[in-house]
């Protein structure tokens, strides 16, 4: 018992090492990202890049930032203090081709919300009577054409719902983003298995050192009955 508990104890530590590996791994891919393009969006118009640049077979991003200005405002107190939020809702409508017109990633239309999504809010400035906020837009990852080159087609839409307006839009390329991998499916089981099997194993081995002591003690009484 004590053998096996050591064998599960370091299995558990194998476990929890690959996991490290294959966490850090990625982090070191996601600090490689980078943005490879940012092209103005006028509302309206429509929108087709020239060829871009990305690095082939790794993973694409693409993010729209804005500048929005808006009047359609929401209240609400928060421990006795009011807080001011402005709502929008723009419609993107987003193709990445390939060279060949392959099409690699559609949003057709995508909502850029002020209640929903991925973003980031860069500077916001809000009161009773509107305000102001610059926010970045991020859309699902896909993988970037083995060519390494991709364009972009794009037309948004003005906001028809709250009335706010953009006063900028600008289109990013992300290249190198980390994608999801079957890796990080097997990294989150060991993540959660490497723990629980190295608890296991130490448990095993106290309880079959134990189980020997008390062995070894009961034959050592033994030989002393015997000599009496």
């Amino acid at each position: 018992m004590a053998q096996l508990g050591r064998r599960l104890a370091i299995l558990g530590i194998v476990l929890m090492a690959i996991t490290m590996l294959v966490f850090g791994r990625d982090i070191e891919r996601a600090l490689q990202a980078r943005c490879v393009a940012r092209l103005p969006i006028e509302v309206a118009k429509a929108l087709t890049t020239d060829a871009i640049a990305v690095e082939p077979g790794r993973g694409c991003q693409l993010g729209v930032e804005l500048v929005v200005s808006s009047k359609t405002i929401v209240k609400d107190v928060v421990r006795g203090e009011p807080e001011y939020w402005f709502r929008y809702n723009f419609a993107l409508m987003l193709q990445a081709i390939e060279e060949a017109d392959r099409v690699l990633f559609k949003a057709e239309p995508v909502g850029l919300l002020w209640d929903e999504g991925t973003r980031f809010v860069r500077e916001e400035r809000v009161d009773a009577t509107g305000g102001l906020m610059r926010v970045l837009h991020v859309l699902p990852k896909f993988e970037a054409p083995a060519s390494g080159k991709l364009r972009i087609r794009a037309w948004l839409d003005p906001d028809k719902r709250f009335g706010a307006t953009a006063e900028s839009a600008e289109l990013r390329v992300y290249d190198n983003i980390v994608r999801p991998h079957g890796e990080m499916v097997v990294a989150g089981a060991a993540l959660m298995a490497g723990p629980v099997v190295m608890l296991v194993g130490v448990v095993l081995g106290i309880a079959g050192w134990l189980r020997r002591r008390r062995a070894e003690a009961a034959e050592a009484g033994g030989r002393e009955d015997a000599g009496e």
